[in-house]
């Protein structure tokens, strides 16, 4: 399992570790990036559907914690939502095979921990039922 340690917006300091056992949707995004703020609406609906079955979504914010934590509230994010703030943070996303830097983009973690998929732009629907969805089996 890959290391990622940062603190989230509930001010506790998490690790990838501590969902062990699940399946893990990385969502990395942004609050200036639009599709993001898109995406997570979709995200927050598959977090309620699927938990059940083992989903978690986190999210990693590329961005100050007080733009995250109003994009939190005004969306209602019903999963944890990390800091991840670009000044500290730069190498964040080439570690997770995203050279490019564009967001928002996902990593699908098996309950090992394990990076079965990745994508860059938005994860829909199909993307989900088709590599998500499975593992949740």
């Amino acid at each position: 399992m890959k290391a990622l340690a940062l603190t989230g917006l509930d001010g506790e300091k998490h690790s990838l570790a501590e969902w062990k056992g699940k399946v893990v949707l990385l969502n990395f995004w942004a609050t200036w990036c639009s599709p993001c703020l898109y995406e997570i609406r979709d995200l927050v609906g598959f977090q309620e559907q699927y938990q059940a079955r083992g989903l978690q979504i986190i999210g990693v914010g590329l961005d100050a914690e007080n733009k995250l934590r109003n994009v939190q509230r005004t969306l209602e994010i019903n999963y944890p939502v990390l800091v991840a703030d670009p000044a500290i943070y730069s190498g964040l996303l080439p570690l997770w095979g995203n050279s490019s830097g564009v967001v928002p983009y996902n990593v699908v973690l098996d309950r090992d921990g394990r990076v079965i998929y990745a994508h860059s732009g938005l994860l829909n629907r199909e993307i989900f039922d088709e590599y998500v969805l499975p593992l949740l089996d």
